[in-house]
Formats: structure tokens, C-alpha cells, sequence
């Protein structure tokens, strides 16, 4: 994963050990032909099977790309990985960097993101999946039994159901038990300090 992904889990589960102060020294020949030496921050124990945090090659200036150290790219070579990748040229780049007889794309997202005649159409994914893929579905939609387990530990003053597709079959199962307001589209609901 991305250093921006790396954040956004971080957000949701807390800090954690993932990062570690292990540098590794590098050398370089950068796009217009000069040398360039760098240290990199591994941030890694190679042995623990915990995500890797990609970073950007601080060297390459003009397209800048991820670095992955020697000792990642073998033990890559040899065990394989999975890569959570984004839509972007850095990810495209390493993608294309793999042996394309030895990878697999899978699609985790909604398909409607890679039909062109969507409002949410994606070019960017759709370019970087191509045709060859696998679509396997990891939803992050809570079931019916989640929600009100969540909905117990919030003790929430109002709770308001968005990204939806059926608003009122959530306040008809919801409510009374739980104070569920329903608002529609571009509606605002002021927080006031009464709560």
C-alpha cells in the first residue's frame, strides 16, 4: 500500500508499529542522466508479514515512481505479494514492473465504477485493470445484525443513514429504538451543543 492509504488506515485503527527507523542506502541514475545518492527509509520488518508502506522515489523528479528495495523486490520474486493498489501512474508503473504471467488483477470495488455509460464511470481504474481481471466483491456495507451493534456502542443523540439505497427501510427497522432522523438531498442538520 501507499503512504495515503497507509494514513487512512491509521485513522481508523490507530498508530501502529508498521514504521520502523531502518534506512537503506541507494544510488541512482535519475532521468537526465545524473547520479544520484539517496537513503531510503525501509519502515519494514521483512519477517513479521505486515503491509509494506510504499513511498515515492525522492530522486525522480519528473515522473516519480515508487522505490521498492532489493531485498523486497526478492523476497517479492520468490514469495509473490498482493498489492492494494490505486488508480494512479505510480501504481501502474510497478503493476507493469511485475511478470505479467505471474500477476493477477482482481477488482474489490463496485463494477459501475468501470462502465463507461455510469455517472460514477472511473477512466483511471478501468485503464489500470484492463481486461484481464477478477471481480471478488469486499463490500464494506454493513449487514442489518452490524448496525445495531454499532448502533449499541454509539449512544448516539441522532443518527442519520447516508450512502443508502433505501433510507426508510433503515428508520422502519431502526426506529423507535434508536433516534434516526432522515434527511434528503442537499437537506443540512445543524449539531447544536444541546446534545
Amino acid at each position: 500500500m501507499d503512504e495515503y492509504q497507509y494514513d487512512i488506515l491509521n485513522s481508523v485503527i490507530g498508530k501502529n508499529d508498521w514504521m520502523r527507523n531502518e534506512t537503506e542506502r541507494f544510488e541512482f541514475i535519475d532521468e537526465d542522466g545524473s547520479e544520484v545518492s539517496d537513503t531510503y527509509d525501509l519502515g519494514y520488518e521483512f519477517d513479521k508479514g505486515l503491509p509494506f508502506v510504499l513511498k515515492l522515489d525522492r530522486t525522480v523528479k519528473k515522473t516519480p515512481r515508487f522505490y521498492i528495495p532489493a531485498k523486497l523486490r526478492k523476497l517479492i520474486n520468490w514469495k509473490g505479494c498482493v498489492l492494494i493498489a490505486r488508480p494512479t501512474k505510480q501504481f501502474e508503473s510497478l503493476i507493469e514492473s511485475f511478470p505479467a504471467h505471474q500477476s493477477k488483477k482482481y477488482l474489490s470495488q463496485w463494477k459501475g465504477y468501470l462502465n463507461p455509460d455510469s455517472p460514477a464511470y472511473n477512466e483511471g481504474l478501468a485503464k489500470s485493470l484492463g481486461a484481464g481481471y477478477d471481480y471478488v466483491h469486499t463490500s464494506g456495507h454493513a449487514d442489518v445484525d452490524t448496525l445495531g451493534t454499532l448502533l449499541n456502542h454509539l449512544n448516539a443523540a441522532k443518527i442519520i443513514p447516508i450512502h443508502t439505497e433505501n433510507p426508510k427501510k433503515f428508520m422502519e427497522t431502526f426506529y423507535p429504538h434508536w433516534p434516526v432522523l432522515l434527511l434528503n438531498d442537499g437537506e443540512s442538520y445543524i449539531i447544536t451543543d444541546d446534545y
